[in-house]
């Protein structure tokens, strides 16, 4: 509803980092998790508020984004109800979805990962997360 209200879906936008800190802090505290979904969690947590943070900046005091506003022109053509109707699912939900298929592999290895130690793989898994960190935060 705030989205409607300041007429503004790049709050998806902002909440989609968060989304990953929630499903990630809440699967390593339900779940039997050990030092890999310990590390997996932190990195995750680490990427997932550097991304909102600087959408967050980079559209503060700015219109709604050209591609939520085209949207949303579109379905003001067909009334009011629509706008809502589509924000919802195709702005949101959808968003929605995509956190959790790509929140999968830490909270698998949360939720069943105990007794996992820090191999090989995850040693591979941890080169790619810093080399993609620093490709994105550069």
């Amino acid at each position: 509803m705030l989205a409607q209200s300041k007429k503004d879906n790049g709050i998806a936008d902002v909440a989609y980092g968060w989304g990953f800190v929630v499903i990630a802090l809440y699967t390593l505290i339900v779940g039997e998790y050990g030092f890999a979904g310990i590390l997996a969690t932190l990195l995750a947590v680490i990427w997932a508020t550097r991304l909102s943070i600087r959408i967050y900046l980079r559209n503060q005091g700015k219109p709604e984004d050209y591609r939520y506003a085209s949207m949303r022109e579109k379905w003001l053509k067909k009334g009011k109800r629509s706008v809502l109707v589509n924000s919802f699912f195709q702005v949101f939900m959808l968003q929605g979805l995509l956190i959790f298929i790509i929140s999968l592999p830490v909270s698998l290895l949360n939720i069943y990962g105990n007794g996992l130690g820090f191999s090989l793989i995850g040693l591979l898994g941890l080169v790619i997360w810093l080399k993609g960190f620093f490709f994105e935060a550069v």
